[in-house]
């Protein structure tokens, strides 16, 4: 067995793992700030937590810092479905939002994103 061999089935190995011990995917800098401030923000003000969507380049990074913000959104905290559910309601607004893009990809919104109603929610 090569180098190369060992280290893509280590790296399997690894991602298997992960997935069957719920590992929760790592939080970017840019993703985790955007989060912090948000939580700061008023509820009244959505505009720092729509900036998450684009600060967090995935649903699975954004669920992972909202639960470690939790202020940020209108829970004190979130398990998965609340999460999913907060996701699903912010990116009505922003339905263009990397996170938003991956949320649909993975089946989590429960809207489409070329649904034309959505034109009218748009801020």
């Amino acid at each position: 067995m090569t180098n190369i061999q060992s280290a893509t089935l280590l790296l399997a190995a690894v991602t298997v793992v992960a997935s069957l011990s719920g590992c929760s995917p790592a939080v970017s800098s840019a993703c985790g700030d955007a989060m912090q401030s948000a939580e700061y923000e008023s509820v009244q003000d959505d505009a720092a937590l729509l900036a998450t969507l684009t600060a967090c380049p995935t649903a699975a990074e954004w669920i992972t810092a909202i639960k470690q913000h939790p202020g940020a959104g209108i829970y004190t905290d979130y398990e998965d479905g609340r999460a999913e559910s907060m996701l699903d309601s912010a990116c009505i607004r922003a339905i263009t939002a990397p996170a938003c893009i991956d949320a649909s990809k993975q089946g989590i919104l429960t809207f489409d994103l070329d649904d034309p109603r959505l034109t009218e929610l748009q801020g």
